[in-house]
């Protein structure tokens, strides 16, 4: 079951909302587009609290943590990765090791 772009971004959503328990007191998270890598096998999504995304104030981004989200583009398979990892160093990780 191949996924669309748009689907994977869903379920990288809903995965960061429930790691993160969002969205909360009238705030929400949002995938930063600009920032969506993409390779052959898979989509790495980075994302945080819209009211960081327009304001650019730290204090309402959220803290340490927030890694990547891997989604696998065969089988709509979501994966958290380490905050270490830029999206563009997550998904050369995943697509290295082939964890699917």
């Amino acid at each position: 079951m191949a996924i669309t772009r748009s689907e994977a971004a869903r379920l990288a959503l809903q995965l960061a909302n429930r790691t993160w328990g969002y969205p909360s007191a009238g705030e929400e998270l949002v995938i930063l587009e600009d920032w969506v890598v993409e390779s052959d096998s898979a989509w790495a999504f980075t994302y945080n609290t819209r009211s960081f995304v327009e304001t650019g104030d730290v204090m309402r981004a959220l803290g340490v943590g927030n890694g990547p989200i891997i989604v696998v583009k065969s089988s709509g398979a979501v994966h958290q990765m380490p905050s270490a990892y830029s999206a563009r160093e997550a998904l050369r990780v995943w697509d290295k090791a082939e964890w699917d």
